[in-house]
């Protein structure tokens, strides 16, 4: 569904259906991130950038939802003060090399944080895609998660199975709430 096609000689890449299925994706489209901010005219370092000073002629509102899918996403997670700021400046268009001069790290690591928060929100993305599936489209029982109250599909990808049949045959957390629960008592 996503193609991104890159001129080795320009250098430039031109994406076409882009989506939010792979790790590579999320990353192309937080480094571009900035771009569409400053479309809409928001602040960075308190100057106020108009629409004109940037080139976005094959900007579509496509990919705008695809950004808005990422703010809700973020907001969703649970990244650390830390992972936060070094996002903010990878969008703000600082490299990973730089970043990594700035905080005294190597570039691996810096490497290694971003791919990690895009990875993750390359599988929340795949998770609301099949919650949506499942409930919209295949028309699937649901059942409420007792914790983060989410209505989830009732299957063994959202609910862990319980062993003695009791109920609906599922657990009351669902498997990401447990999982979160499981990572606060470490």
């Amino acid at each position: 569904m996503g193609i991104i096609k890159t001129d080795i000689f320009k250098r430039e890449r031109v994406w076409f259906n882009v989506n939010l299925s792979t790790p590579e994706s999320v990353k192309g489209l937080l480094k571009h991130r900035k771009q569409l901010d400053l479309k809409f005219g928001r602040k960075f370092n308190d100057v106020n950038l108009s629409t004109t000073e940037v080139d976005l002629a094959h900007q579509t509102d496509e990919v705008t939802c695809l950004y808005i899918w990422i703010d809700e996403i973020l907001d969703r997670m649970n990244i650390t003060k830390r992972q936060k700021d070094l996002l903010d400046r990878f969008i703000n268009s600082s490299s990973e090399l730089e970043i990594a001069m700035e905080d005294g790290q190597s570039v691996q690591n810096i490497n290694r944080i971003i791919n990690t928060i895009c990875k993750n929100i390359s599988g929340e993305a795949l998770r609301d895609w099949r919650k949506w599936v499942y409930k919209e489209k295949l028309g699937m029982r649901t059942k409420n998660c007792s914790k983060c109250k989410s209505e989830l599909p009732a299957t063994i990808e959202f609910f862990r199975a319980r062993k003695n049949s009791c109920g609906d045959g599922f657990y009351n957390q669902c498997k990401k709430c447990e999982r979160d629960a499981k990572c606060a008592e470490k």
